[in-house]
């Protein structure tokens, strides 16, 4: 239902059903209006699990830094598959479906596939 973009922005997990609060090494493989892909080291829990994600990013159009904590639910997890890379760590891709939109969320989606074009 909504336009999903690849990025590789940085997302602080707040809170995970499994894990320690503000785990820092996860980051966004793409997001959508209604939910995002995270990848990181760890897994965050099981599916329809919930998980509180943190983003900061800088929205062109309003010309601010915004910061969006967002509730989720986990949908999927799957370790990551590195080609060609036999000493690569371990790492995990989540799909989160976000409990509400925000439409600062919705602006940086619509900023980040312009860019692409």
């Amino acid at each position: 239902a909504h336009v999903r973009v690849r990025t590789s922005l940085p997302v602080e997990v707040v809170e995970s059903a499994l894990g320690a609060p503000n785990l820092r090494d996860f980051h966004l493989h793409d997001i959508s209006g209604g939910g995002a892909s995270i990848v990181g080291p760890q897994q965050l829990g099981d599916v329809e699990g919930r998980v509180k994600l943190r983003l900061r990013f800088d929205l062109q159009s309003t010309g601010k830094s915004e910061e969006v904590e967002m509730l989720g639910t986990i949908q999927n997890v799957e370790p990551v598959h590195h080609a060609n890379q036999a000493h690569a760590r371990q790492e995990f891709q989540h799909g989160i479906k976000f409990h509400e939109p925000d439409a600062r969320v919705v602006l940086l989606v619509h900023e980040l596939q312009q860019r692409k074009h």
